[in-house]
C-alpha cells in the first residue's frame, strides 16, 4: 500500500472525502500533515512489524505519499489507517479521535495477540 491509500482511507473514516473521492481544498492542512504523522506510525508500528515477519527492526520512512510503506499488509491495511485517522481529526473532534485511538490499539492487540511464540530446547546447565 502506498501512504495515499492510506491516507484516504483515514479520510474516509473522518467521512471528510467528497462524493467523488477527492480531498476538499479546506483539508489541505491534512494532506500536508500526513507525510509526516504517516512516518511517525511506521516508526511506532516497526516492533510489531518485526515479530510478524520474524526479522530485525527496521524503520523505512517515506518521502512522498505515493511511496509504498513496506510494513505488513495487515498492518497498513487494520491498524495504520485508525492511527492517521486519530492524528488528523484530533484537533477537530476529540470524541471521533478517541475512538480511532481506540480502535488503532485494539487492532494491533489483536495483530500481536495472534502472533505464535517459537519452541525452543530448553538445555540445562549446571
Amino acid at each position: 500500500m502506498t501512504g495515499n491509500d492510506i491516507y484516504y482511507t483515514a479520510m474516509d473514516l473522518c467521512a471528510l472525502r467528497t462524493k467523488n473521492s477527492t480531498i476538499p481544498v479546506d483539508c489541505e492542512d491534512l494532506t500536508q500533515r500526513a507525510l509526516s504523522l504517516l512516518n511517525l506510525l511506521i516508526a511506532e508500528n516497526a516492533y510489531l512489524d518485526s515479530l510478524i515477519k520474524k526479522t530485525d527492526i527496521v524503520i523505512s520512512t517515506i518521502t512522498t505519499l505515493t511511496d509504498s510503506i513496506s510494513l505488513s499488509p495487515v498492518l497498513c491495511s487494520v491498524v495504520l489507517p485508525y492511527g492517521l485517522a486519530c492524528l488528523l481529526i484530533q484537533n477537530e473532534d476529540i470524541n471521533a479521535a478517541a475512538f480511532f485511538r481506540n480502535k488503532y490499539e485494539s487492532e494491533k492487540t489483536k495483530i500481536q495477540a495472534g502472533l505464535k511464540g517459537t519452541l525452543h530446547e530448553i538445555t540445562e546447565v549446571y
